[in-house]
C-alpha cells in the first residue's frame, strides 16, 4: 500500500492543510509582542528607610545635597533632617520645604542646595521619554498604572505632569511630627498639609520599585511620590503627595 502523503492528489493539497497553523501561529506571535517602548533600570540610591524615620526615630542627617549636586540630571525626594520639611530634587535643583517651628513653610530653591537629609532617594537620568496619560489615574490606581507602563520591578524614577483639581499633600514638620512607632499616615495628619482649591499646574516627582516596600515606600504602596506646584512658570511649593487624580492628557515622563 502506498502512503497517503506520497500520492500526487494528496501532495496538491497539503499546503492548505497548513495554512491555518501558520496564520495561527503570526496572531499568536502578534499578541505577545511588548506594547510599551523599554524603559531601562537606572542606578537609584538611598538613605535611611522609612521604618527607620517612623518607628525608631532616626531623623539624624545621613546625606547632605552638597555631596550630590551640582548634577544637571539629578531627581530625588526625602525629608529634611530633624522631619524640617521636605526635599524634592528635579532637573538638578533641589526644592525644599522648610518648617519653621511655627506651622509655617519656607520656600527654597537651588542647584547647590546644602540641605541635609534624613531620608532620601535619588538618581540621575540625562534623558527622558514621554508618553501620554490615556485616562484619568487614582492614587489607588498609581502603583499599577506605573507597573503597566516601566515594565519591570524598578526601582525606577518617574515624573507626572498636568493640571491637577483633585491633588493633596503635606510637609512633614519637625516640632509636631509623631516620635517612636509613628506612621507614614501620622505624619502626614500632624504636618503641614494643602491641596488644590482650584486646577492646578503640578509636576509628581516619585520613585516606582516592587522591591523597596518598607524601605522608601510604603509597606502597601509601590511608589514614593512628591509634589510640585506652579505658579506661572515657577515652582512655589513641595510637599509629600497624600492624594492625586492623574487627569487624562497629562505627560508620563520615564528614563529613556
Amino acid at each position: 500500500m502506498r502512503s497517503l502523503f506520497f500520492q500526487p492528489d494528496n501532495m496538491r493539497r497539503i499546503p492548505f492543510l497548513f495554512l491555518p497553523l501558520v496564520a495561527f501561529s503570526c496572531v499568536s506571535l502578534e499578541e505577545t509582542q511588548p506594547t510599551n517602548p523599554l524603559v531601562p533600570k537606572v542606578e537609584v540610591r538611598h538613605w535611611g528607610s522609612l521604618p527607620a524615620m517612623h518607628r525608631r526615630g532616626e531623623v539624624d542627617a545621613l546625606v547632605s545635597l552638597r555631596e550630590l549636586l551640582p548634577d544637571a540630571h539629578a531627581i530625588g525626594l526625602g525629608a529634611r533632617a530633624g522631619l524640617w520639611g521636605e526635599i524634592t530634587v528635579m532637573g538638578g535643583t533641589a526644592f525644599s520645604a522648610k518648617t519653621q517651628g511655627d506651622q509655617s513653610v519656607a520656600f527654597d530653591a537651588g542647584s547647590n542646595s546644602r540641605d541635609e537629609a534624613c531620608l532620601l532617594v535619588w538618581a540621575s537620568v540625562p534623558d527622558w521619554q514621554v508618553r501620554t496619560v490615556a485616562q484619568d489615574v487614582s492614587l489607588a490606581g498609581l502603583g499599577e498604572f506605573l507597573a503597566e507602563e516601566i515594565g519591570h520591578d524598578g526601582p525606577t524614577p518617574f515624573r507626572i505632569a498636568g493640571n491637577f483639581q483633585k491633588l493633596e499633600w503635606h510637609v512633614v514638620d519637625g516640632p509636631t511630627a509623631p516620635g517612636i512607632e509613628a506612621s507614614c499616615e501620622s505624619h502626614s495628619e500632624e504636618g503641614i498639609q494643602d491641596r488644590a482649591q482650584e486646577v492646578l499646574r503640578a509636576e509628581l516627582v516619585g520613585f516606582y520599585s516592587q522591591n523597596h516596600k518598607a524601605v522608601f515606600t510604603r509597606h502597601d504602596a509601590l511608589h514614593h511620590t512628591h509634589v510640585l506646584v506652579y505658579d506661572g512658570e515657577d515652582i512655589t511649593q513641595t510637599g509629600h503627595l497624600d492624594d492625586v487624580v492623574v487627569p487624562a492628557g497629562s505627560s508620563l515622563y520615564l528614563p529613556h
